[in-house]
């Protein structure tokens, strides 16, 4: 059985592990990874750990973080191991490798830049100018090292091959059978970090124009300014436990998603997992999740997002098109047992 090393600079812990950020996305594929091969999980983390998760063996180093970003330093470590898969660029930028390195690529500055400049400028302005610089230095790094760089979508695909990487899209699954509908409640959710280019104000603004029930799932910078202007109608619920966030989700009608820019965008396929129906915002990574099917509704703005939801409540024929598509596009597409089939074919071309 080959050996396969995952590696990771998210910072995570044995109790945080499953919701820690550029994990989660891995986890239901983990199993399938494990029947292949010998998998050996290395993950940043403040105290040294070991402990089996999902047929694999975790490491937690203990690492430095990286300053401006939330992520670590990988020390120099003993793997022996015949396929390294680094699970975001960061990663990859330690000592450690070997012959056959694959680094996994989310999202990327440029790719937002590239997107929509006039929004990535107002989000992050001239910090963010020098941040596509270093990025870009940083990249130039990587590529020497990186044998197959693997995409979660088409977003970052033409940035990265004009940096000379060899590009595979693998897109992102879920184990699909931990996804249920519940009994469906009059409320929307919003799922992910309170950060300024994620729009939750949209969601906010949604939410007091309709005035349907809004929870919020997750915390940020953004969090304490959010709660400032929400109608009462809102609920902040911060972090919550797999389960509960799935239940939660379940029960919902709505998802709302109104992102300024994502690599992919992970709640998304969630909800259409357990048919609630989002609404999200038209930018290339949701249209990468829809691909061309009717599975839910992308907006431009607060107006559209109402004008949406006001006709899926008139027109309940029309939500349960939209929910049973969702979920049957998840099952052929967006499960994990199909996505983790590409991480594999991606593996064995390297290997041969």
């Amino acid at each position: 059985m080959a050996r396969l090393a995952l590696v990771t600079s998210n910072c995570a812990s044995r109790e945080r592990f499953f919701r820690a950020g550029g994990i989660r996305f891995i986890a239901d594929i983990l199993p399938y990874l494990a029947e292949r091969y010998d998998v050996e999980f290395y993950v940043a983390g403040g105290e040294n750990d070991v402990f089996d998760y999902r047929g694999a063996r975790v490491h937690i180093v203990q690492s430095r973080k990286i300053p401006f970003i939330d992520k670590r330093f990988l020390p120099p470590l003993d793997i022996d191991a015949d396929v390294f898969l680094f699970l975001d660029y960061a990663a990859a930028i330690s000592r450690n490798g070997g012959e056959h390195n694959l680094v996994v690529f989310h999202h990327l500055a440029q790719s937002f830049n590239d997107e929509n400049p006039e929004l990535y400028r107002k989000y992050f302005g001239r910090i963010g100018q020098r941040y596509l610089q270093m990025e870009r230095f940083v990249l130039g790094r990587v590529q020497k090292k990186t044998e197959l760089a693997l995409a979660v979508s088409n977003v970052s695909v033409p940035y990265l091959r004009e940096l000379g990487f060899d590009v595979r899209i693998v897109g992102n699954g879920i184990d699909v059978s931990r996804y249920r509908q519940g009994r469906k409640e009059d409320y929307a959710v919003v799922i992910g970090r309170l950060v300024n280019y994620k729009r939750v104000e949209w969601a906010l603004e949604v939410a007091r124009k309709t005035g349907i029930p809004l929870k919020v799932i997750g915390t940020g910078p953004m969090e304490s300014c959010l709660r400032k202007i929400a109608p009462k109608n809102v609920e902040f619920l911060g972090y919550v436990d797999e389960e509960e966030k799935i239940d939660i989700l379940s029960r919902a009608r709505y998802l709302f998603a109104f992102s300024a820019f994502e690599g992919f965008d992970l709640p998304v396929i969630e909800a259409m997992a357990t048919k609630t129906v989002p609404i999200v915002s038209r930018i290339r990574a949701h249209e990468f999740i829809f691909a061309g099917e009717d599975a839910g509704i992308m907006v431009d703005s607060v107006g559209g997002a109402v004008d949406a939801l006001n006709r899926l409540e008139r027109d309940e024929n029309l939500h349960d098109r939209l929910a049973e598509n969702g979920r049957r596009l998840v099952e052929t597409k967006w499960n994990a047992e199909i996505v983790a089939g590409k991480y594999i074919d991606a593996i064995e071309s390297v290997t041969g």
